[in-house]
């Protein structure tokens, strides 16, 4: 539970017991789904730097081993795929 908390704390960047009366009063379950989505954006965004026009290769090497930077890459090629898709039935 200090491990969550601390999350919080850092995440929402309140006080711990702050942060544990969120915790208690998130009977929606929202904490956890936008640390998630602000910890995509995050990989998102070191992955377009290192990765895109401009990026350091050795970062981008570095960056593909994390998990969500993986989700990320893997979202990406989704996207392509599908544009390539919609591009082929026209």
């Amino acid at each position: 539970m200090e491990w969550l908390i601390s999350r919080v704390c850092e995440e929402f960047h309140c006080l711990p017991m702050v942060a544990l009366t969120a915790i208690e009063d998130d009977a929606e379950g929202l904490i956890p789904v936008v640390m998630e989505l602000r910890a995509y954006e995050r990989a998102t965004r070191a992955w377009e730097r290192a990765s895109g026009p401009g990026g350091d290769e050795r970062e981008a090497e570095h960056l593909a081993g994390d998990d969500m930077v993986q989700e990320v890459i893997a979202h990406e090629f989704e996207d392509a795929q599908e544009r390539q898709r919609a591009r082929s039935a026209e």
